[in-house]
């Protein structure tokens, strides 16, 4: 008995402690993979390559979303810094000389709207300058996960009908 348990420890010891100098390279790195393919198949090798996965997708999310935020944030405000410019000349254009009243009724108008939208990008993140993510790890961790489980139910739906069916 004690020998059977003496070569089990051995066999789950080779890969990381080589004591057998007769054993080829071989034969070690493949029963390595082995062990590697049975940890990684097991539950806790599961939950760990899920685990990875996730934080993974979270890490790709904010790398993808963040610089596209970042643009989009940018090219809103200077696009609306545009149009309010442009606005206020044509009011400017057309009401300066002929009606005083009506053109600060106008150019009140039109700064009002351009503070509230401008307000409004401060909220979302926007600070003059540069743009604060708003996508931490936390939130992308989650919206991983969201991802995860949204698919799951998607294929639930698809398939167990399915299966049903052919039971």
């Amino acid at each position: 008995m004690h020998e059977i348990y003496s070569n089990h420890v051995h066999l789950l010891c080779s890969c990381v402690f080589p004591t057998d100098f007769k054993v080829s390279r071989k034969v070690q790195v493949r029963n390595c993979l082995r062990k590697f393919i049975t940890f990684l198949f097991s539950q806790v090798g599961v939950g760990a390559l899920l685990l990875c996965y996730t934080i993974l997708g979270a890490v790709v999310f904010i790398h993808l979303e963040s610089a596209n935020e970042t643009a989009r944030r940018i090219f809103q405000v200077n696009q609306l810094r545009t149009t309010t410019v442009t606005r206020l000349w044509n009011a400017t254009y057309c009401y300066n000389v002929i009606d005083t009243d009506k053109w600060w009724q106008e150019v009140d108008h039109i700064t009002q709207a351009f503070q509230t939208d401008v307000v409004r990008e401060i909220q979302l993140g926007y600070n003059g300058a540069d743009f604060k993510d708003p996508w931490s790890f936390p939130k992308a961790l989650m919206y991983s996960l969201r991802v995860y489980t949204t698919i799951g139910l998607s294929l639930n739906l698809i398939l167990f009908p399915l299966i049903c069916n052919y039971s």
